[in-house]
């Protein structure tokens, strides 16, 4: 279980467009896809109050994981379940990501 918060760099700090925002958020999650070697199973856009999000789940033959990210201002908030142990159960995601 991890839970991460990046405070982007100036350069993003001003990202008003939604657009944009969800560009941001592909990025990230291609980025932790391909680092490591995860296949998307599940992905759907998801929010806080007027804040962009990305809920996805992705697998590979070591991992499984289900992650939602948000941008809150110039914060990117990271909430991850990755485990070696099987299917993480919608139980434990609700829990803990929702």
């Amino acid at each position: 279980y991890m839970y991460a918060v990046t405070i982007l760099p100036q350069s993003t700090e001003n990202i008003e467009n939604e657009k944009d925002k969800i560009s941001l958020l592909v990025s990230t999650k291609n980025g932790f896809c391909a680092d490591l070697q995860l296949k998307i199973t599940e992905e759907k856009e998801i929010r806080i109050g007027d804040n962009p999000g990305i809920f996805f789940k992705a697998s590979s033959t070591k991992y499984q994981t289900a992650v939602a990210n948000y941008i809150v201002n110039e914060n990117l908030y990271q909430i991850t379940i990755l485990t070696s142990q099987g299917e993480i159960s919608a139980d434990k995601i609700e829990e803990f990501i929702n």
